[in-house]
């Protein structure tokens, strides 16, 4: 008897686990759609490349993030940030990874920055627009700014005071740091020509363009640094802050490729 009261017993407390598994299922199931129906607002940003340009081609120049209303973001102060009050940009490239800026990250980015007016701590992340933009495209470059000067100015100079800088030491110590004289090298021979038949030696120079910035980028394809110059007219921001989104969120806009001649 007592044997049987047991077996029962047990069949009856089976039957309420069973129960609890299906009914817990099923609120799970009920909840896992009702979150896949929900409607999230949907917020276009353009993609800021951190890279070498020899890749731009092969992303894309806007993406569309969702659910950015329900996500908080704070500085490393602790401050919460409204995404409204920054102009946001979207990482693609690898070419501030050296700076903790990676692949997916949300750039929050100061509206209406003037680095003409800009008198602080240098280097700074800034975003710079690609002079091959057209209506249809949004193309931006991310890059670490170390020096403002003029085209004109003596840049091996310049270049050098950037390298003995007490900010550059710690890149100087890298493993995969090649030497100063590969930088300037590379900067002269590739880069400074490069910036004189875009915006000096083009059909139409504008003087403003001798307003320039010398910047840094991580190379990744082939592991090393390299100086880069830009127009001061290009920068549209600086960056404030960046917050890994989850790729869920993201939806590449692949209809819309950047065009580099």
């Amino acid at each position: 008897m007592n044997i049987l009261i047991i077996i029962l017993t047990i069949l009856l407390m089976s039957g309420f686990v069973f129960l609890g598994i299906v009914a817990y299922l099923a609120r799970r199931s009920e909840l896992n759609n009702s979150l896949n129906s929900q409607k999230y607002v949907e917020t276009v940003t353009c993609v800021a490349h951190a890279g070498s340009d020899n890749v731009y081609g092969k992303e894309s120049s806007k993406v569309v993030l969702r659910a950015l209303d329900l996500m908080e973001f704070k500085n490393m102060n602790g401050q919460i940030l409204n995404p409204e009050d920054y102009d946001l940009y979207f990482v693609q490239g690898e070419g501030m990874t050296d700076v903790d800026i990676h692949p997916n990250d949300l750039i929050f980015s100061t509206k209406g920055f003037d680095e003409r007016r800009y008198n602080g701590p240098l280097p700074i992340l800034l975003i710079l627009k690609e002079r091959r933009m057209s209506p249809v495209t949004c193309a931006f470059k991310l890059r670490r700014m170390w020096r403002a000067c003029n085209y004109r100015d003596d840049l091996k100079s310049v270049l050098r005071s950037i390298l003995q800088s007490a900010e550059f030491q710690e890149i100087r110590k890298r493993p995969t740091y090649d030497g100063d004289e590969a930088l300037i090298r590379d900067f002269f021979d590739t880069r400074l020509k490069k910036f004189e038949a875009d915006y000096i030696n083009c059909e139409h120079p504008n003087v403003n363009d001798e307003d320039i910035i010398i910047s840094t980028t991580f190379h990744s394809e082939i592991d090393r640094i390299r100086f880069s110059i830009q127009p001061v007219t290009n920068v549209v921001g600086k960056a404030e802050a960046a917050f890994l989104i989850n790729e869920k969120y993201v939806e590449l806009d692949q209809c819309n490729p950047i065009v580099l001649e």
